[in-house]
């Protein structure tokens, strides 16, 4: 699990925004977090109903963290890679991207970029950046770029990433 601030605690010290990744295997109520935005992805297994809404894999569903929601196994078990943020705070988009085998590169220009190995059967991506230079990326594993913070993945074979795009909500107290 991945949270901003690192220190976050919620209710009591709410975060900004929340990754995190879990097995299900059963049908059950998801966790309420109240005024929170939800968006989630299934990486592993044949998908969700989520309330009567369909969620196969490869796709992104966005809910209010306020709606009670039920899921439900659609043919086994199955590992969701989901993001709960606040949107008075940060504008979140997540997108699955399928990288044939060859050179990627992607920047975090005017926003955090978070960037996820969410391929179970594929091999670890190389990964090259400015800062922390070469190194393997594994299932599951996560590439975070500052605004302004370039790398570049080498996948060995077509894969898929996940990738969150996180940008602050201006406040409005600029001078």
């Amino acid at each position: 699990m991945r949270l901003e601030p690192p220190q976050a605690d919620f209710p009591t010290a709410p975060f900004v925004w929340r990754l995190s990744s879990a097995v299900l295997t059963q049908d059950g109520p998801f966790s309420v977090f109240p005024g929170l935005r939800r968006l989630l992805t299934v990486v592993e297994g044949h998908g969700l109903l989520l309330s009567g809404r369909l969620l196969q894999p490869g796709e992104v569903l966005e809910f209010s963290g306020d709606t009670p929601v039920h899921a439900q196994l659609v043919d086994g078990p199955v590992r969701d890679v989901g993001v709960i943020a606040d949107p008075s705070r940060v504008d979140v988009l997540m997108q699955l991207q399928q990288l044939p085998k060859g050179t990627h590169e992607f920047a975090a220009n005017d926003h955090r970029l978070l960037v996820l190995h969410g391929a179970p059967q594929a091999g670890a991506i190389a990964v090259q950046t400015q800062g922390a230079g070469e190194f393997s990326l594994n299932y599951l594993d996560l590439i975070e770029l500052e605004v302004g913070e370039a790398c570049v993945l080498r996948a060995a074979e077509s894969t898929r990433v996940v990738v969150i795009r996180l940008r602050d909500v201006p406040t409005g107290d600029a001078e």
